[in-house]
């Protein structure tokens, strides 16, 4: 299931818009409606909120009660393969916690276990008293005591100072998580009440159902191509020698003999005979396409993450964000015919994707790792950066931008200013430092860091359908032009231990790249008419133990507060100081994450 929400707030009206590619979703939406309700009413403030979050939670509960059945492994709950044959959680929780061999440390004391052992008790006997009469109401008191009791923090605590040498390692790893999600009823609960008092687009709101395309949309024809013709299209430099050679490489990393691999691509390519589907979270990208007049939401969410192509799509698509992705690759993905067409709307965007998947084939392809076996359905969060590029530096300029994902937003588009890190770094060019008679540094140096009160001259551009409200203190004025004329440019993964290149230009002017937990916008003024060329290497862990942080310049965004620009050799040779000689570049730290960038003959 896919669902995304478009946010009225002229109108103070939110729609709740569904997409299913499993059948149909009647209970789910009259799950929803029940749910909208119940949020209208909160909206109005008419009772107090403890009340509010009452009844949304035990909505809530009885809306998701066969999965939380599932989670606690109740005999009540349907019969499924992951369920089966295993012990129920909190079974497993009593027997781990009031294990004799697990005895107190450090991290935790002996009164906290005591205290631990005593809340899991209770638990068990709720759940003792659920399983004998499947009472709703008892079910709602137990997740509502593993609220409570903040289960999740403190087994997570306990369990990582028992886990090393334990033969229930297993176990130890998975209850802080089992126990985490059913943590989070009562607390999404307070959350959507929270919000629903605080904004009026709650005060109406709509669910709507996308018309599903048919579940299953067999292929008239199956293309008949061999792994090597495949090869040959996707490498149309290479000769059948060197082709040959590719076969008999990625065989053998697979244990396979070519003959084997030539046979399971045939096979592969015969499952699309058996039926495709346009994935839920597409079909909502493709509404959008198809009725232009409806306001665009901002995120797109699945109900088991998205998968790899999905992620994709979205992605080379720019104007959504998905939150979560497993990273797993269906043969039965597919799009609709109409998308491909020159007229479609979406046809260039379909092209860039295939494109897309090209780059990514060739790069599994040239990986000499052994692949990796096929991910679950786990969850891999994305990093979403709703905070407008800014620049506050009059001269032509390249600034490097880095800040700390948004972890939370307002359901009117605005951003949670407190929570954004972000650091500008500038280095001037050529012909700014020759105007204030200086010479060009060879490697990009630190001289100064400013705060707010750098003059503003700059102008937003915002990526996102309803652009975020400017901050008054850092930019001088917003940009008139709608995000229509600038698409939104998201950011390309870096890849680690690698150094890369890239070489700015007056008419590509902006790099934008990321790493699991840092981004980073590199930008040159459109007024700039040199080139310049960047290298940027994102460290790995044997790499980062060998960089002495006192020895070279480095910015660590945990040490700011709110925007900082910082001038880079803004006094030609005065700072050769800060970064311990001209041509060592400087490095970026977000967490665990160690970022080298050089400019020019600043590069290792």
């Amino acid at each position: 299931m896919g669902v995304c929400i478009e946010e009225d707030t002229k109108n103070e009206t939110l729609t709740i818009r569904l997409a299913s590619n499993s059948g149909p979703l009647g209970d789910l939406e009259k799950g929803f409606n029940g749910l909208a309700r119940m949020l209208e009413i909160c909206a109005l403030r008419k009772s107090k909120s403890s009340v509010n979050v009452d009844a949304i939670y035990q909505l809530v509960v009885a809306f998701d009660r066969q999965r939380i059945l599932s989670r606690l492994r109740s005999r009540h709950a349907k019969n499924s393969i992951k369920s089966r044959g295993k012990r129920p959680l909190m079974e497993l929780l009593s027997e781990t916690i009031h294990d004799p061999l697990l005895k107190p440390k450090k991290s935790i004391s002996s009164s906290q276990l005591n205290e631990l052992r005593r809340k899991t008790s209770i638990m068990s006997s709720l759940f003792a008293d659920f399983e004998a009469s499947g009472d709703a109401a008892i079910l709602v008191d137990l997740l509502r005591c593993i609220h409570d009791y903040d289960l999740e923090k403190h087994l997570s605590a306990f369990c990582r100072a028992n886990l090393k040498g334990r033969p229930n390692d297993s176990t130890l790893k998975f209850l802080p998580k089992g126990i985490g999600k059913l943590s989070q009823y009562y607390s999404i609960s307070c959350k959507l009440v929270s919000a629903a008092r605080k904004y009026p687009i709650f005060k109406r709101i709509f669910v709507e159902v996308c018309v599903p395309y048919s579940n299953r949309n067999p292929l008239s024809s199956v293309p008949e191509i061999t792994l090597k013709e495949s090869l040959t299209n996707l490498y149309p430099g290479r000769n059948q020698k060197k082709i040959n050679a590719l076969i008999s490489q990625r065989a053998a990393m697979l244990d396979k003999k070519n003959s084997g691999l030539e046979e399971e691509f045939k096979n592969r390519l015969a499952l699309l005979g058996n039926g495709c589907k346009v994935h839920a979270e597409i079909q909502l990208v493709l509404f959008y396409e198809l009725h232009p007049d409806h306001r665009r939401p901002r995120v797109i969410a699945s109900s088991k993450s998205a998968c790899y192509l999905c992620t994709i799509f979205i992605r080379t698509h720019g104007a959504y964000y998905m939150a979560r992705s497993h990273g797993r690759l269906y043969d039965g993905w597919m799009l609709p015919t109409w998308t491909m067409g020159a007229s479609s709307s979406i046809a260039q965007v379909v092209q860039r994707f295939n494109s897309n998947l090209e780059d990514e084939i060739r790069a599994i392809i040239n990986d000499k790792r052994r692949p990796f076996a096929h991910p679950n359905e786990s969850v891999l969060f994305s990093h979403a950066d709703w905070t407008p590029s800014v620049s506050t530096v009059s001269d032509p300029s390249t600034t490097i931008t880095a800040r700390k994902p948004t972890s939370e937003l307002s359901p009117d588009n605005e951003p949670q200013q407190h929570q954004q890190s972000e650091v500008i770094l500038t280095s001037p060019s050529p012909e700014s430092n020759a105007s204030r008679g200086s010479s060009t540094p060879k490697a990009t140096e630190i001289s100064s860091i400013e705060t707010e009160t750098t003059p503003p001259t700059a102008k937003i551009i915002s990526k996102y359908p309803i652009p975020p409200p400017t901050d008054s203190s850092i930019t001088g004025s917003s940009s008139t032009t709608t995000p229509s004329s600038h698409p939104p440019r998201f950011y390309e993964p870096l890849p680690r231990g690698t150094v890369v290149y890239k070489t700015l230009t007056p008419s590509q002017n902006e790099w934008k790249i990321s790493t699991r937990s840092l981004h980073l916008t590199i930008g040159q003024d459109v007024e700039c008419s040199y080139t310049r060329r960047i290298g940027i290497k994102w460290l790995g862990s044997d790499e980062q133990a060998k960089v002495n942080l006192n020895e070279v310049s480095m910015v660590d965004s945990a040490s700011l507060n709110g925007r900082r620009m910082m001038d880079l050799g803004a006094s030609g040779g005065a700072c050769d100081s800060a970064v311990g000689g001209k041509g060592e570049g400087f490095y970026v730290r977000v967490k665990k994450d160690l970022v080298w960038i050089g400019f020019d003959d600043g590069m290792v």
